[in-house]
């Protein structure tokens, strides 16, 4: 049998270990053990003292808990959330002849040199030192090319629809980018759609999305006259995963195994990792 330490680990895997890291060492990061934190859930189911519906509750609560094996079991092949950080981590280690040759296939863009932004503790930090944004305005990823002013946001699909109201709440979050000089004033705003099949995303969402907020009338925020006219300048983007996949493939071949060793780990651990998710692998066969 041949040696398993031969065969190539993804660096998603490494992304894994750290959740691993903290779902089992909860200690270090909360300074409360799994172990304590179920004993004071037990205890509090057990007090007479509570109301029934409290008990309940805590009932509920004490059914949900995971061990670590099933919480990456539901991170690596379920999670939109863990699938985010390794696009994240993938497009901020990717090279800009990499972003250059996908994001051109997509949309017919200049070549640019490209900076990427996840939405984690830095991008939030960066934003709310300025200014607090609604809660309900969450991005999953961007991506800036500071030479040709251009800004696109992945809105990365693993199965969940569309958002309510996603479009103007990217109308208002790229307004508010340009307001605080976090990009160029004449920058041109790009949302890609991520998905598994195709609901192409199109200016007809975009007036359907308009006309049920002037309806309901509700979401104040977003009903300002310049995020309604800002979201009619936003280029629409829609792409497979499967696609998606087909297309690293097919950049791997232009590849020099010496030479881009690093970029090839990259592509060929991100397609690794997309394969093995559960409803993209359905695409796939």
């Amino acid at each position: 049998m041949e040696e398993k330490f031969k065969e190539k680990i993804s660096w998603t895997l490494s992304i894994l270990d750290t959740i691993d890291f903290l779902a089992w060492r909860t200690k270090q990061l909360l300074g409360v053990s799994k172990t304590q934190m179920k004993e004071i859930s037990k205890l509090a189911e057990k007090n007479i003292e509570l109301k029934k519906e409290d008990v309940e509750k805590i009932k509920e609560i004490n059914s949900k808990w995971l061990t670590p094996d099933q919480a990456m079991y539901k991170l690596r092949f379920f999670s939109e959330d863990y699938l985010n950080k390794e696009f994240d981590i993938f497009m901020n280690l990717v090279s800009n002849r990499y972003k250059n040759t996908l994001y051109s296939k997509i949309f017919n863009l200049k070549k640019g040199k490209w900076n990427s932004y996840g939405n984690g503790a830095s991008f939030k930090e960066l934003i709310n030192n300025i200014d607090k944004l609604p809660n309900e305005v969450q991005m999953d990823n961007l991506v800036y090319d500071y030479e040709n002013q251009v800004l696109i946001a992945n809105e990365l699909k693993l199965g969940a629809e569309k958002n309510e109201y996603q479009i103007l709440k990217y109308s208002y979050l790229f307004l508010k980018l340009k307001e605080y000089n976090l990009v160029a004033k004449n920058t041109k705003f790009y949302l890609l759609f991520w998905t598994i099949d195709k609901k192409e995303i199109n200016n007809n969402v975009l007036e359907e999305e308009i006309s049920k907020l002037k309806d309901e009338k509700k979401k104040d925020f977003l009903t300002n006259n310049d995020i309604l006219s800002n979201s009619q300048t936003i280029i629409f983007g829609n792409i497979l995963w499967k696609d998606f996949i087909e297309f690293n493939e097919g950049f791997l071949n232009s590849l020099d195994s010496e030479k881009q060793e690093t970029e090839i780990k990259l592509i060929e651990g991100l397609n690794n990792s997309l394969k093995e998710k559960k409803l993209i692998k359905k695409t796939m066969a």
